[in-house]
């Protein structure tokens, strides 16, 4: 898909063409250099992303949800792509104005076969302007909500403070309901700074500070795509490997073993089992019994491409299949699961949980956040919708809410209590791009892409306050709470482990 002029300026040359003579052709390290109308003189900003394909960019300057790669580039100046396996993919690129005001777009599928070093040149076309949203500022060239709940406490001036705000929200607010009943609660964003930078509530009360900090990482040497814990062994889902690492001491996390998938993205964990979203493989089913020599039992496919996992109490797997909703598995036997029923969905199923027992929550992507009653109706289906909240990436549970985790906004806490008609209640801004969520004790754990990991008090749901984070040296995909620690899945850069540093606190529920 090629509809804006992004090009090499060696037509039909693959990258490795453009390494050094003599280089092997595997994975090779590039740099860009970006060409917008009106160079230097005009762009504020510009950026380039590497994706699957040309074809997750929907229109000309829309962000897409799912970026392999992020760089902030030079206009006319080479900027590190860095290094890239060998493949096809598609090069976006975008340039802002002085304003934030998007003005110049362009994709275009490259052929990458590997190897060395090499400068790419490409070149954006103007495109309709397009500005912030009515509800948001031009602060430091990017975007940014009138009271962005994170920004509690820093200076506005500081250059590293909005590091992680590299994309608008252009194209993609345009099913955010600024008129969510409820919502009013959280639309300020949760904390905001006090005069000497301390968090407060909002009601102006002290809101207590979680402390996050990395102690511990690991290389995998693949991009980390998701993550799970179980005891002091987590799970790395990483493309065409699963990782186990043993996490016994978070600052010396030591490499268990490896094994095959296809494209792992996201894995459950259940005794000695091992459950993987396996991309268009469908679900893998992985035996580690033996942590050093783990083994897959068996695969099964699934109509969609297996993107998240969810586990139940009836040796069931649910899999959130993309745009075939969820598909539901008899894993009874772990060496022959089998597809017994599904729930099809409006548009990409993404993430899913269980709620409570009898219904499922579902991260629809652009179909906001789907309810199914699974188990009181003779055939499952969507009961219960909020399809105009944004881009929907993932979902947890806290009491009777649902922690919303939104690409193009942060967190939207719904009131689930009754499931055909669910409600926004309130809502906070993440300053990167929410992709994962997870809770515990009151807090919500976001991994946010650039911006690495936020972390939201949610105790009161109609208020939720951010109360700490800490940026990642990668892009924050998937993360997981377990106990003191948070795993995060960080794209190229491995996997981290994190103690968030929140103070302990009990919940009847």
């Amino acid at each position: 898909m090629r509809w804006l002029p992004l090009r090499s300026t060696v037509p039909g040359v693959g990258l490795c063409a453009l390494a050094l003579a003599g280089a092997a052709c595997q994975d090779g390290h590039y740099r860009v250099v970006v060409h917008v109308p009106g160079g230097v003189a005009r762009a504020t900003r510009v950026e380039v992303v590497v994706l699957r394909s040309c074809g997750e960019v929907s229109a000309p300057g829309v962000a897409p949800s799912a970026p392999l790669r992020l760089v902030t580039a030079d206009v006319d100046e080479p900027s590190p792509i860095g290094k890239i396996a060998a493949g096809t993919y598609g090069l976006y690129g975008r340039a802002w104005e002085a304003g934030c005001i998007l003005y110049a777009a362009g994709c275009d599928t490259v052929k990458l076969e590997g190897g060395g070093e090499g400068t790419l040149d490409v070149f954006l076309g103007e495109i309709a302007p397009l500005g912030c949203d009515p509800d948001e500022r031009c602060a430091a060239g990017v975007c940014a909500g009138v009271d962005a709940g994170l920004d509690a406490g820093r200076d506005e001036n500081d250059a590293g403070a909005d590091a992680g705000r590299t994309w608008t929200d252009a194209g993609l607010d345009a099913g955010r309901d600024e008129n969510d009943a409820g919502a009013d609660a959280g639309a300020d964003g949760g904390a905001d700074g006090a005069a000497d930078g301390s968090i407060v509530g909002q009601d102006g009360g002290p809101v207590e500070a979680c402390e996050p900090s990395i102690v511990g990482s690991v290389d995998l040497g693949l991009g980390a795509q998701g993550v799970a814990v179980s005891g002091s062994t987590a799970f790395v889902a990483a493309g065409s490997r699963l990782f186990l690492v043993d996490i016994s001491d978070p600052a010396e996390p030591d490499m268990l073993s490896e094994v095959e998938a296809t494209a792992a993205h996201r894995v459950a964990v259940s005794g000695p089992t091992a459950f993987v979203a396996d991309g268009l493989a469908g679900l893998t089913v992985i035996d580690w019994s033996d942590p050093e020599s783990p083994s897959a039992l068996a695969t099964v496919d699934t109509p969609g491409t297996a993107m998240g996992v969810e586990l139940t109490f009836i040796e069931m797997v649910m899999i959130a299949d993309e745009g075939e909703g969820v598909q539901f598995v008899d894993v009874s036997d772990p060496t022959d699961p089998a597809l017994v029923g599904s729930v099809d969905t409006p548009e990409t199923a993404w993430d899913v949980r269980l709620f409570p027992l009898s219904h499922v929550l579902v991260a629809d992507g652009n179909g906001g956040l789907q309810i199914a009653d699974v188990g009181g109706k003779a055939v499952p289906g969507i009961v219960g919708s909020l399809d105009d909240i944004g881009l929907a990436e993932s979902v947890a549970l806290w009491d009777d809410h649902a922690l919303v985790a939104i690409w193009d906004y942060g967190l939207k806490v719904v009131d689930v209590s009754d499931p055909e008609a669910p409600v926004v209640v309130g809502m906070a801004r993440t300053p990167g791009h929410a992709l994962s969520i997870d809770v515990q004790e009151g807090y919500a754990y976001i991994a946010d892409e650039a911006s690495g990991l936020q972390i939201l008090d949610v105790a009161t749901p109609e208020a939720p306050a951010g109360v700490g984070s800490v940026d990642t040296p990668g892009l924050a995909l998937d993360l997981q709470v377990s106990g003191p620690l948070v795993l995060i899945a960080d794209g190229a850069a491995g996997v981290h482990i994190v103690e968030h540093g929140c103070p302990s606190r009990d919940f009847p529920f």
